[in-house]
């Protein structure tokens, strides 16, 4: 991307990014504190799955998770988080935070292996409209001094967490998130991953191709 393109540009031209590329830095360490960000790259967070039969939870831990809930969404979410010693989960609805796993290309890469070799080059260019690839980066852009790998994010992954299983209240009844905030994206990579995002949610599906097709 050179200095007189535009974020949209990058997204529509499916730029791939590059962090370690000097002057455009992609990752900046998480402040740790306050309410979560769009863009940030969260670690170790555990989720769970409820079977309505059984009545029970089965764990499900996710390396890395991207949040992708808007800003605005986040602030209100923080701000209305119960006070003293009541818990998230006393309020008469639930908020959720959206987020994406996000998994390391190599191991995704194996995960994958019926995939067509030419799906990986779009992928790693940003041109598939169903992945966002993220670039490594240097333990400088982390918050817990380490590097972070090469990152696949799939659009029809999406995963719903209460706010309740990521917030904890400290003994000073200050609300801290209970996973690792590892580092937030900087502009204009985060609104690239979210004009994709929202440009292939918002495909519209056809019965028919067209007759050229």
């Amino acid at each position: 991307m050179t200095p007189n393109e535009t974020a949209s540009q990058v997204a529509t031209e499916g730029v791939q990014v590059r962090p370690d590329r000097e002057g455009y830095p992609a990752y900046t360490p998480s402040t740790k504190s306050g309410a979560l960000r769009q863009g940030e790259l969260l670690c170790d967070v555990v989720s769970y799955i409820v079977d309505i039969d059984s009545k029970s939870a089965s764990p499900v831990t996710y390396k890395y998770l991207m949040v992708v809930s808007q800003d605005c969404e986040l602030d209100q979410h923080f701000r209305n988080l119960p006070q003293n010693d009541s818990s998230p989960s006393d309020h008469p609805f639930t908020l959720f935070v959206l987020g994406m796993s996000a998994v390391d290309f190599d191991e995704y890469r194996k995960s994958e292996g019926h995939v067509r070799g030419d799906v990986w080059k779009q992928l790693r260019k940003n041109l598939h409209p169903r992945y966002q690839f993220l670039d490594s980066a240097d333990a400088s852009k982390s918050s817990k001094d380490e590097s972070i790998p090469e990152l696949v994010l799939d659009f029809k992954k999406i995963i719903a967490i209460p706010s309740s299983q990521l917030y904890l209240q400290n003994s000073d009844h200050e609300w801290e998130l209970r996973y690792d905030r590892i580092s937030e994206l900087l502009s204009p990579y985060k609104e690239n991953l979210q004009q994709r995002f929202v440009s292939f949610l918002g495909r519209v599906g056809l019965d028919l191709p067209h007759k050229s097709v």
